[in-house]
């Protein structure tokens, strides 16, 4: 929380702002089972990064995609899939989102044990 707070900090000199990456935390919009035991249920993380921020991929009806394990790097099989990664936006730029997809695809699962993001404002 350190960490995040020194770059909050940083990118609060900026209006439009875009903070993105592997948080290694999990939403409270995304829905786990209570019994996980190889990932802590973390959510603090991504709780202060929703106060002055938009979570891209939690807009919408549908429900965000996990962003994690792939099965192409190393066999992750006993893994419950997570949503790890993340896009938050500052709320101006945020609302300006017009899609927001996880690439699920071959090349994806090849590539690294995260599935890409991508987003377009």
């Amino acid at each position: 929380m350190q960490e995040l707070g020194s770059i909050l900090k940083y990118q609060s000199q900026f209006q439009d702002q875009i903070i993105l990456g592997d948080f290694n935390a999990i939403s409270r919009v995304d829905e786990y089972s209570s019994n996980v035991t190889e990932f802590e249920l973390k959510y603090d993380v991504t709780d202060r990064m929703n106060i002055e921020h938009i979570d891209l991929f939690a807009q919408g009806t549908e429900k965000p995609v996990p962003s994690y394990p792939t099965q192409g790097i190393s066999d992750h099989s006993y893994l419950e899939s997570r949503r790890l990664d993340y896009m938050f936006a500052s709320l101006d730029l945020g609302r300006r989102l017009t899609s927001a997809v996880v690439d699920t695809s071959n090349l994806a699962h090849q590539a690294s044990d995260h599935f890409p993001l991508i987003a377009e404002l």
